[in-house]
């Protein structure tokens, strides 16, 4: 892939079928870890990902509570990777983050979102969710848990 500037530049991305893998821990780990839980206003969830890289992060968010415009965020360690959504929720939606597909859906359909964040770094890493002040919400973060493949 080539970018845009004054030097031709460009790298090659890494793929699941050509330089990565899914991570092929004993019998007793599966490489799919996930986290469901509730979340009352604000939490910080811990994922423990023991492939050797970043890995891609699904993330479902189902409102308890109905929630208005830019009230729910989610960001990785301190912040420096994050994401909200400016249109209000309703008590039973699903908001999807998927990274595997690079979509953000409400309900199944395409959903507005103002910022980025869709991977777990490799080894343990903090994700922070908040939500609007006395409102609650069903969390489930999957990831695929990857590790180097063949060699380029």
């Amino acid at each position: 892939m080539l970018q845009e500037g004054p030097s031709l530049t460009g790298y090659t991305p890494c793929t699941k079928d050509g330089y990565l893998a899914n991570w092929d821990g004993d019998d007793e780990n599966e490489s799919k870890v996930w986290y469901n839980g509730i979340v009352r206003s604000k939490a910080t969830v811990i994922l423990f990902n023991l492939g050797e890289v970043s890995a891609g992060l699904d993330i479902h968010l189902y409102p308890k509570d109905d929630m208005s415009a830019g009230s729910a965020e989610l960001s990785q360690g301190a912040g420096g990777h994050k994401v909200s959504f400016p249109k209000a929720m309703s008590a039973g939606d699903d908001v999807a983050l998927l990274a595997t597909t690079r979509e953000c859906t409400k309900n199944g359909n395409a959903f507005a979102k103002k910022g980025f964040y869709q991977y777990s770094a490799a080894w343990d890493s903090k994700h922070n969710v908040t939500l609007e002040d006395r409102k609650s919400a069903r969390v489930l973060y999957t990831i695929q848990q990857i590790q180097d493949g063949v060699k380029r």
